[in-house]
């Protein structure tokens, strides 16, 4: 088999006269907005022309990175006399949006259960997903197991961890050992454009997050994972392969550079990590020849996009109806449970309003709306600005255009995280506000407002 990467965590697999794209991403980059695109680095080019044909197509989630709606159309209007079959393989929880998408791009679509065996030409492969121990928004994204005749394996591993059931299946032989596991690293912190994420606004220690050196990171990622196998592979770490329009992101170390540390200090086999174009014979375990048809690109125009992107707008009242909505959901859940024992900040009661929320316009026109929780619902105040983080122990604030565009399917809840929105919060970052609205706005909640912004992610594609 050989593995060859595409682009951050799309690749391409060939052995014999078979080849599969995994979760492929062809363009320059990914985005519901045009104007602020999420670029692939390091800059590559695809060229499809002298692309292998393709037996079929593998998506391992629907998060933005791995599933391109622009892509998939783009090789069966452009591309189809090279595809053998229109066939895209997905697994058990791929949202229904996502999948209306994909047959809507002239696709037939597979839904595979977890850990059942299913063949595309000489392979046979199986999905994996961990079920326990992950954050919602990775609970529906699978690895890939893929073996080949004669003993040969391979382990993709996606936006999520390895399911402790693909560890028992190698020890007890249930599936063929992988002679190269590809490991993925996505841990990524603010940069100097601002936070990202779940980043707290709140000066305050975050053990998580704090700082994590290189030998820390590389034992979460690599050694913990391989102390559960009865022998180690070879390694190829991957992942945080693009980067956010406004230069928000920051990974302090690269997969090159942890990749040298951990061949360096002898604590596995070499470990290897692969740039766009470059390929691995898994047979081997070896580095093998480079694929024609990806090549480095200096098209990418690297300077952080400006300003905020198409306007959107919607009048109080509509806004107060979604608000209203959102807050009887907030309140039932571990997240309201939170808001609901916070009876103090700062040494002072914080009475019944716990969360505030500003919505930000450059026109300066804002909006602030505090969460009551005796109410439940949200109540509009007088802006208070940076004195609103003093007042109350939870806060967003996020820009008033981009708040419309996730309530109209516009843009999705992870790329306004790493656009415009920021918070502070006095609690785990995986109980804050924003980490809330990363379910309630999930895609697999709100199949109408999914559906839009994969129908708009097309429409707005070259």
């Amino acid at each position: 088999m050989k593995l060859t990467m595409i682009g951050h965590e799309s690749w391409s697999l060939q052995a014999d006269d078979t080849h599969l794209l995994i979760d492929p991403v062809l363009g320059h980059g990914f985005g519901s907005d045009a104007e602020r695109q999420f670029s692939i680095v390091p800059a590559r080019s695809v060229d499809l022309q002298r692309m292998p044909a393709v037996d079929g197509i593998v998506l391992t989630t629907e998060h933005l990175q791995h599933f391109n709606p622009a892509s998939l159309r783009q090789l069966s209007s452009d591309y189809g006399h090279l595809l053998k079959h229109q066939v895209v393989y997905v697994p058990e929880l791929f949202p229904g949006a996502a999948e209306a998408i994909v047959r809507a791009c002239g696709y037939q679509v597979r839904r595979i259960d977890t850990q059942a065996e299913f063949t595309i030409g000489s392979l046979s492969l199986r999905f994996y997903m961990p079920r326990t121990d992950v954050l919602f928004w990775d609970s529906r994204v699978a690895s890939l197991h893929v073996e080949r005749q004669r003993g040969e394996a391979l382990f993709i591993q996606s936006d999520t961890r390895i399911a402790d059931a693909y560890f028992a299946d190698v020890n007890s032989g249930a599936v063929t050992w992988p002679q190269v596991m590809v490991m993925t690293n996505n841990f990524q912190g603010s940069g100097a454009q601002g936070p990202i994420g779940l980043d707290n606004l709140l000066p305050v220690p975050d053990q998580r997050y704090t700082r994590v050196p290189g030998l820390r990171l590389l034992d979460e990622i690599v050694h913990k994972p391989m102390r559960r196998l009865n022998q180690v592979p070879t390694l190829i770490l991957a992942g945080n392969g693009y980067r956010d329009p406004f230069g928000k992101m920051h990974q302090p170390w690269s997969n090159l550079e942890l990749a040298e540390i951990c061949s360096e200090l002898s604590l596995l086999r070499t470990v290897h990590s692969l740039a766009p174009g470059e390929s691995f014979d898994v047979a081997t375990a070896q580095p093998g020849e480079p694929a024609g048809w990806i090549s480095t690109s200096c098209e990418v125009d690297t300077r952080p996009a400006q300003g905020q992107g198409r306007r959107t707008s919607l009048d109080t009242q509509q806004i107060k109806a979604y608000l209203d909505e959102m807050a009887r959901t907030w309140l039932i859940t571990r997240y309201g449970q939170v808001l609901m024992t916070q009876g103090e900040y700062l040494g002072r009661p914080v009475g019944p309003c716990r969360v505030a929320l500003q919505l930000t316009r450059e026109d300066g026109a804002s909006q602030q709306w505090l969460l009551d929780v005796s109410r439940v619902e949200f109540v509009e105040v007088p802006d208070e600005g940076v004195g609103a983080i003093k007042r109350y122990p939870y806060g967003i604030r996020v820009e008033h255009g981009d708040f419309c565009r996730l309530l109209l399917g516009e843009l999705q809840i992870w790329e306004l995280l790493n656009l415009s929105a920021s918070q502070w919060y006095v609690c785990d970052r995986y109980d804050s506000p924003l980490a809330f609205w990363l379910e309630y706005y999930n895609e697999q909640v709100d199949y109408g407002r999914a559906l839009h912004s994969y129908e708009r992610s097309l429409a707005i594609a070259p």
